[in-house]
């Protein structure tokens, strides 16, 4: 049929003992570069471990740091909400105060506690934090939603179109953004598009 056809059967059959012997090669060397990896980061210092990290974009903790996960710091975020307005309720004046208080001039009294809650109400809205965590291939239209259910912004069709005259889409960074009070729309935008350092 053929007229080198050893040759050819040689060729075949000494391509295929190399590949496998290659791979043989490599899985070797991979399990000793491993063993070595691990010897080499027992060795290193504090100093050395963080700045290889940060070569890696990655950070290192000390056993002892807490850290928490998206929900945990939700859960925080609501119990420390919880105890500053516990905190901000006007203390129980006795009833023989209440009643000089009342005979007296009652109607610019009032107006002055009035303007005092609604100052009071006006901070404890321009100081709630909200969080918002941006994954990897989330769309523009996805937070956009997600800021409307976490009561950032008002229509998520608004956003949207600001968003594409801005071009955020291809700009969105990936992370948990923290954000205080009601920003506005190029807030949001600036927040969600910079690069972590």
């Amino acid at each position: 049929m053929f007229k080198n056809r050893n040759f050819l059967l040689g060729l075949g059959i000494g391509l295929i003992s190399g590949g496998i012997l290659l791979q043989l090669m490599l899985i070797g060397t991979s399990g000793q570069a491993a063993s070595n990896i691990s010897n080499d980061l027992d060795s290193l210092t504090d100093a050395q471990l963080e700045s290889y990290a940060a070569k890696l974009d990655m950070q290192v903790y000390p056993k002892e740091t807490k850290l928490y996960t998206e929900q945990e710091l939700q859960e925080k975020l609501v119990q420390q909400e919880t105890k500053l307005k516990a905190s901000q309720k006007p203390v129980e004046q006795p009833a023989a105060a209440k009643n000089a208080e009342s005979k007296s001039d009652s109607s610019p009294a009032k107006e002055e506690s009035d303007s005092k809650v609604s100052k009071e109400s006006n901070d404890t809205k321009d100081t709630k934090e909200t969080s918002l965590r941006i994954t990897s291939g989330v769309t523009l239209t996805q937070v956009s939603k997600e800021l409307k259910r976490l009561g950032l912004i008002s229509s998520v069709t608004d956003f949207v179109s600001y968003g594409k005259k801005k071009n955020i889409t291809a700009n969105l960074q990936t992370g948990t953004y923290v954000f205080v009070g009601t920003p506005t729309y190029a807030e949001i935008a600036a927040r969600i598009t910079e690069k972590s350092k």
